[in-house]
């Protein structure tokens, strides 16, 4: 138990302001705690759903490769499979949704010379978003639950965007970061505190972003 938290004061945001101050001086528990944070990923199916085309939205599981899996590759970008009570497992391309939704995280279509999924990453009144690539340099990011990508053939980085969608988004850069991330995660106002203390910089998104769902879905 944690002494001494002032008047007023959550004893969630104390272990949370503990934590921060025990990371910053450790990022080996950084690490582990990015890792080890948050439930466990499916490496299968997720209940979710996704909104075709026309509008009508499907309710059933939904395996997205490149979420789940630890040496993701491009293609795996283009495409999710849905199955339900009432249908086999199906595989959809971008270009066939709106959107899906799983674990309470929305992927969007983004056109250009392939259509490929982003990640709704903050859906405040601000929305960001990420669109993973890869690169044929070795390494890896840490995606929004926390868990360490990486491939052998190749690293997976992240442009950040923001606007009402993906494909009419401003980018996300050094001299807006603050701003934009402080009023797309006001629903979670640790955040906004630690991108005010400059704990988290365009240089650490990745890591905002895993801090932001595990307090999110802490409150759930």
């Amino acid at each position: 138990m944690i002494a001494g938290h002032a008047r007023g004061q959550s004893i969630d945001f104390v272990i949370f302001d503990h934590l921060k101050c025990s990371m910053m001086r450790n990022p080996v528990l950084l690490f582990f705690f990015l890792l080890f944070g948050l439930p466990a990923k499916s490496q299968v199916f997720e209940r979710g759903f996704y909104v075709d085309n026309s509008g009508t939205k499907f309710d059933g599981e939904i395996k997205y490769d490149f979420r789940n899996s630890h040496k993701p590759v491009s293609k795996e970008l283009q495409y999710f499979t849905f199955k339900s009570s009432a249908t086999k497992a199906v595989r959809l391309n971008a270009d066939e949704v709106q959107y899906f939704v799983i674990s309470g995280e929305k992927y969007l279509p983004k056109g250009g010379s392939s259509t490929v999924f982003v990640h709704e990453v903050f859906s405040g009144p601000v929305k960001v978003y990420a669109q993973y690539k890869m690169s044929r340099t070795a390494g890896g990011f840490y995606n929004s639950n926390g868990i360490f990508i990486n491939s052998s053939s190749g690293k997976v980085t992240a442009d950040y965007t923001y606007g009402d969608n993906p494909d009419d988004a401003a980018e996300v850069n050094k001299a807006n970061f603050v701003e934009v991330m402080t009023k797309a995660t006001t629903d979670v106002p640790q955040i906004g505190q630690l991108l005010k203390d400059g704990i988290y910089t365009i240089k650490n998104v990745d890591e905002m972003i895993a801090m932001y769902w595990t307090i999110k879905r802490r409150k759930v």
